[in-house]
Formats: structure tokens, sequence, C-alpha cells
């Protein structure tokens, strides 16, 4: 299952709105097959694995990341794969939460009389595919918010001065988050001071849309996100008068906008996954308005005294299944939201 889990991370960013999915088939101890979902549309992971065991297939044991699908989409069910292959046991570490299969696929495979095992792995399984999972059950994107911070908790130097906390380890696993979400989403006050790409340069992989969130709803032109092609750039303002042909507008009724109101019209739209890279006001409001999932601050050894802090005005609370890690010179530390949402399985 380790293995799937690992095959699967290879569809960071090309299956989306889908999950990543892995698969393995073992027969007398040796793997006779493997094979992940590459992009959306293609053969999922399964039909990968058993296509590559061929005859071996027959009495194989069978083992995916994800409980395999039983209904027609762009492909067809990976159930009647499975039961044509002859594979004898299937082993999955939880349930899809897909309203389309969600214990339908481990239902077809049982009545089928494939002996089906479930709970390997759960917790690894459910990380890797986070954003799938609060995706399908609510059409919500699923949020993370990365930060870098000095050492005492500083964004910025005084005045709004930019510094650059991350080392080139951690950049690289920014653009690599970059790479696997849907969006990434900003302020005006940074797009302005810092000018950012907002793009995916250190890894391979996708360019993410943009999505700049101003009151007026005016941003200047000259910015660097016009200059990467035809990336698509949103801009979401509670300025009704706002109108422009270059960019896709936001309209959101109130003095603020609401945050679910924005995560409603981001899911609307398709995007599963928001990663925001803000200053510390849009941080404030991400965190006051309850919408972020995922949190992950990147520390760096480095003393700022006087600058921007990282968040102003909200309610204190505690992170779960938080993880620590050292990545170059910065610590990383990821954990949950209280009010996240989070599968379970």
């Amino acid at each position: 299952m380790e293995l799937a889990l690992r095959l699967g991370a290879r569809g960071w960013g090309k299956t989306s709105p889908n999950p990543m999915v892995g698969a393995v088939v073992v027969k007398d101890g040796k793997i006779v097959g493997m094979g992940y979902h590459e992009g959306v549309g293609l053969p999922h992971a399964e039909v990968m694995a058993l296509t590559k065991a061929g005859e071996n297939a027959k009495g194989a044991v069978l083992y995916v990341s994800l409980e395999p699908c039983c209904h027609y989409g762009r492909t067809p069910p990976c159930t009647d794969e499975i039961i044509r292959s002859g594979i004898k046991r299937v082993v999955i570490p939880l349930l899809d939460p897909n309203p389309l299969v969600s214990g339908g696929g481990v239902r077809r495979l049982r009545e089928a009389g494939i002996e089906v095992t479930i709970g390997v792995c759960k917790e690894k399984a459910r990380k890797a595919n986070e954003i799938f999972f609060k995706w399908i059950r609510t059409n919500l994107p699923f949020v993370i918010l990365k930060v870098a911070t000095s050492i005492d908790g500083r964004i910025a130097g005084p005045y709004g001065r930019r510094i650059h906390f991350t080392c080139e380890k951690a950049d690289r696993e920014v653009h690599r988050l970059r790479a696997g979400v849907d969006a990434i989403l900003i302020g005006r006050n940074t797009l302005v001071r810092d000018d950012p790409l907002l793009t995916v340069r250190f890894v391979k992989g996708k360019n993410p849309e943009r999505i700049i969130i101003s009151k007026s709803g005016r941003i200047p032109r000259s910015a660097r996100i016009f200059s990467e092609g035809p990336l698509p750039v949103i801009v979401a303002t509670n300025n009704a008068n706002v109108s422009a042909e270059d960019v896709e507008i936001w309209h959101f009724k109130g003095n603020e906008i609401k945050g679910v109101d924005l995560l409603k019209r981001a899911g609307s739209a398709g995007i599963s996954s928001i990663l925001i890279e803000g200053g510390t006001r849009t941080i404030s409001w991400a965190l006051r308005e309850k919408i972020v999932d995922k949190i992950m601050i990147f520390i760096s050894p480095i003393f700022v005294g006087k600058g921007k802090l990282l968040a102003e005005a909200i309610e204190a609370f505690e992170l779960h299944n938080v993880e620590i890690k050292r990545i170059g010179s910065n610590v990383l530390i990821s954990g949950y939201t209280p009010w996240g949402q989070i599968y379970d399985g």
C-alpha cells in the first residue's frame, strides 16, 4: 500500500478534480503490475496496473490507494475490470466519499466473490487526497494557507518591506504546492507591494489561476501577473461598478467579501483547491472567516524586530494533526484548523 500511495502521488497537479490513485498487483509475494492515474480522462490506476499484470492478475492481490470506482464517468467502472481480471483480493485504505461510489465499489467486488480489506494506511491515504475529499463532499475548494515568517513571527519588515524568508529547498516545496492547486489567492496590497508572478518555476508543473482580492476592484495592469501569457486572473471585489475585459470579475455584495461566498463562487468555477499566499490583511481575513483548512508555516532563522505580524485581530485556536519537519534552513510546521473539513473515511 505504501508503494501504491507513492505511485498515486505522481499525479499531483495532474488529476484535479479527480483523486490521485496508485495501484499495485502482487502475486506470490512479487509485484507483477503497477500503475497510477496520470490525468483526467486517462485510464485509472487499477486498469493501468492490471494491464501490466496481464494473465498474472488471476489469483493475485490488488492494492489500491482508494476504493475502486463502480460507475461510468470519463472511463468505465474499475470494478468491472478487476472482476474480469480474476483478482482474488483487493486491499484499500478507505472508501471513496464520491456519492457515485461511497461503498458501492466494495459492495460490487464482494458480490463478485472478491475479498476486500479496508483500513490499511488509512491516515496517509486521507492526507494524500485531502483536497479531493473536501471538494467531492462539499463542492467547495480545500484551502491551504502558506506563510513564511521570521523566527519572531514577522512576515515582512517595517512598512511592509519584503524579506525573503524561505531557502532554496523551501522555495521548491512552495512551488510544488503551487503546481498541485487550482488557484492562488492574494490581496491587492501584496500584488502592488511585492509584484509576484504567482507561477510555478522551480519544479515542473502547471501554473494555477490567480485570484486577487481588491475592495476597489482595480489592479495595476503593469503587474507581472499579466506578463505570463494567457493565464487566468480573477479579481474578487465588492465594487459593483467594476468591469474589465482582460480579467474575470467576481462581484460580491456587502462591505467585505464573505469567505464562504468566495469559496462557493470558486467551487462553481470548478476550483477544487486554493493556496493563500497573501499578507497580514488577507491572512487575518481568511482566518476570521474560517475558510482555511490547513496551515503551512515556513519559519526562517531570521530575527526581524519591527515588522508586519502574521495576523491581527483573530481568535486564538490550536492546530491539530501537526507535523514538523526541517527543509533546508527552514522549519515547516503544518496542521489543520479546528473548523477545517477533514474526511475520516
